[in-house]
């Protein structure tokens, strides 16, 4: 099937359920179709073709799963939630700067500042500034609404989370939120079946660039971007933690991280 993740993510559940095996075809380009078209019948012809000379073990299984649905649910909310704690934050930013409320805001917002900012109540004042005054409180109250929100988020991925693979929350520097992310992007047993491939997946491996004489690699901007976040994230958290080790103990940074990642 095609757009098991999208359209066709209710009908492969049903077929699933009903105990055939569902695969996800490649989806044609423009260039793969050439001359022939375009519409449904070619499509599925295509889609069938496409997946006759592939080995069953190598087929792609779709995700699935009542804790993987939910799971995938809660990230995007959590994505969508920290756009707008950001923009909120940028826009609250922006007017303590342009308009005199009584706030040093030349530093990033403080949770105090939030908090003094949610709680004033109207005042004697010009329009402009009483205007501005009343936006900033609206902003200032969103952003802690959303900051309330997401450590909800968060504490219902964790559950879940352990439900699906309670050993990776004991990782060092893997989070509630990055171990979801990273259970999201695996799909079936055997799809990820090296360090190699894991890396390849989250685009953290270099990709060859070399000519002649000159051997280089570049950056690889491929691969499921946000496990490659996650996986940034948890490589800093991992940093962080090893040299505040490193500092407490007296014990090299190398042999720290030599040990936690054996």
């Amino acid at each position: 099937m095609e757009g098991t993740g999208s359209y066709g993510a209710r009908l492969a559940a049903v077929l699933t359920h009903a105990g055939y095996q569902v695969v996800e075809a490649i989806t044609p380009t423009s260039r793969a179709r050439g001359s022939r078209g375009k519409n449904d019948p070619i499509d599925a012809q295509f889609a069938a073709r496409t997946v006759l000379p592939v080995d069953t073990s190598r087929l792609t299984t779709p995700r699935s799963g009542n804790l993987r649905a939910a799971l995938r649910v809660l990230v995007v909310a959590r994505e969508e939630m920290n756009g707008e704690a950001t923009r909120a934050k940028h826009a609250l930013l922006a007017l303590l700067r342009i308009t005199d409320l009584g706030v040093d805001a030349r530093g990033h917002l403080t949770g105090g500042t939030l908090t003094t900012v949610a709680a004033w109540r109207g005042r004697e004042e010009d329009l402009a500034t009483a205007t501005a005054r009343t936006e900033a409180t609206r902003l200032a109250k969103r952003v802690l609404a959303l900051d309330l929100e997401l450590a909800g988020n968060k504490t219902t991925c964790q559950a879940i989370v352990a439900q699906m693979a309670p050993r990776i929350l004991e990782l060092p520097g893997v989070g509630p939120i990055t171990a979801a992310i990273t259970l999201l992007a695996f799909s079936h047993p055997g799809r990820i079946h090296s360090e190699a491939a894991f890396a390849a997946l989250a685009g953290a491996c270099p990709i060859p660039a070399s000519s002649g004489n000159t051997v280089r690699h570049r950056l690889n901007r491929g691969g499921d971007r946000r496990l490659n976040r996650a996986l940034h994230t948890s490589a800093l958290a991992l940093a962080a933690t090893t040299q505040t080790w490193a500092t407490a103990t007296g014990t090299p940074v190398a042999e720290i991280a030599h040990t936690a990642l054996r």
